[in-house]
């Protein structure tokens, strides 16, 4: 019964707009920078944050100083807990190819951890100065 109302349901999500989540756990990640992992191989892009940019990328030292400290506290939640990633069904890529994604560590959202603790923005859209 449940496996014959589930494409419907589907359908009825897709006509409303909404996107069904695809939660998933991960193993073996490791941190690129603020809003980068790689988890099993694949590069995964935190969707909700917009973290500065590593050295040599870094247009001045607070960048470079706040990517450092970001980059740390993303390593450090990594290997914490358990990663689950949420994966955005409406778009599943960015433009570089990296899967968009938001970021679970033992259940609290990781963008939203390193906004908390002053090392990231929202994402809106497009990339801000830092400096």
């Amino acid at each position: 019964m449940i496996s014959r109302l589930l494409p419907l349901l589907l359908m009825v999500l897709m006509i409303i707009g909404a996107a069904p989540s695809l939660s998933q756990p991960v193993t073996n990640c490791h941190a690129i920078d603020g809003d980068t992992i790689v988890c099993a191989r694949e590069t995964i892009r935190i969707e909700n944050i917009d973290a500065a940019e590593m050295p040599p990328h870094s247009k001045c030292a607070f960048e470079a100083d706040l990517a450092v400290k970001a980059k740390l506290f993303v390593v450090d939640r990594l290997a914490r807990g358990r990663v689950v990633l949420e994966r955005d069904q409406k778009q599943p890529r960015d433009r570089y190819g990296r899967t968009l994604a938001l970021v679970k560590v033992d259940g609290v959202d990781l963008g939203e951890a390193l906004m908390a603790a002053g090392l990231a923005r929202p994402w809106e859209g497009k990339r801000r100065p830092w400096c």
